[in-house]
């Protein structure tokens, strides 16, 4: 009986992660424009195309999403290992790791997206001085760009020279706040598109924003230090226990026998690893929770 459930389990789980992968690797985001330049505003990429980019991995969709597959399969096999009777439940081990995979990929996007908006507040503070010089708008954040980090250089350069082609603000700025959706930037481009539409005064602004953007920098710096503690808590309750299995196991060649010989020895091995993924998931969202 036991044996079904953890079939069933590992098959609604494996249909569950490849409906999701799937959506990510065909699901389209274009993007749309008015004007001659549609081809170039565009972006038929996928979802996971998309997150790779941003990540810099020089990787297929598809192969990223086969080398996930054959990390799952590890953890089955070693499960498997240990158990050779419990198919299901090895199945329902690996299976589990795509979970972890999905969402650690949403927090390595987010944490460079938080990145992209630091680094551009040092661009902003010499677009805004350019700006009160005299230099026009489209010029100030062209140069200003020319001294940040190579994402921000390389996402400013794409915006104007779109504009340069003729494109709206709009279509210009849509990849930028495809790429990097974290407020600072949807502030920026905000401000782009209030210039350009209403001719407000640019360089006061950007100083503004850049002010703005910095205390942010600063709060969520403090707000880091704090959590850190139960951070670096989680990560030790998390890798501790893999860490004792072979000390205890070369001091005792027999320590894992009763968890492996027992009948029901499986069902808690995978319940702990099940717990502890749900527990590390819990505590991810409340980490990540502004409420507080």
């Amino acid at each position: 009986m036991l044996e079904w459930a953890g079939v069933g389990l590992a098959v609604v789980v494996l249909v569950a992660s490849a409906l999701r992968f799937a959506q990510l690797v065909f699901r389209n985001e274009a993007v749309s424009s008015d004007g001659a330049l549609r081809a170039l505003i565009e972006d038929k990429d996928s979802t996971l195309t998309r997150y790779l980019r941003i990540l810099g991995v020089r990787l297929e969709p598809f192969v990223f999403a086969a080398g996930l597959c054959l990390v799952a399969v590890t953890i089955s096999l070693l499960f498997l290992t240990l158990f050779e009777e419990e198919v299901g439940f090895s199945i329902a081990a690996g299976l589990t790791f795509f979970p972890l995979a999905f969402y650690g990929l949403k927090d390595l996007v987010a944490w460079r997206a938080q990145e992209f908006e630091w680094q551009l507040i040092d661009a902003l503070d010499l677009s805004a001085s350019l700006s009160a010089s005299g230099v026009t708008a489209l010029k100030a954040i062209e140069a200003g760009s020319q001294g940040s980090s190579p994402q921000v250089k390389a996402e400013i350069s794409n915006l104007v020279l779109r504009l340069k082609l003729g494109d709206s603000i709009e279509g210009a700025t849509a990849r930028l706040l495809d790429r990097y959706r974290s407020e600072g930037v949807r502030l920026f481009v905000n401000l782009l598109r209030s210039r350009w539409h209403g001719g407000a005064d640019f360089d006061a602004l950007l100083r503004a924003l850049a002010r703005v953007l910095r205390e942010r920098k600063t709060f969520f710096v403090q707000a880091r230090g704090q959590l850190s503690g139960a951070k670096y808590a989680l990560i030790f309750a998390a890798v501790f226990p893999y860490l004792l299995i072979p000390f205890f196991q070369s001091q005792e060649p027999e320590w894992l026998a009763p968890i492996t010989t027992h009948p029901v020895g499986p069902i808690i091995l995978y319940l702990a690893i099940f717990l502890q993924v749900f527990g590390l998931l819990w505590t991810r969202a409340i980490l990540r929770s502004k409420s507080w």
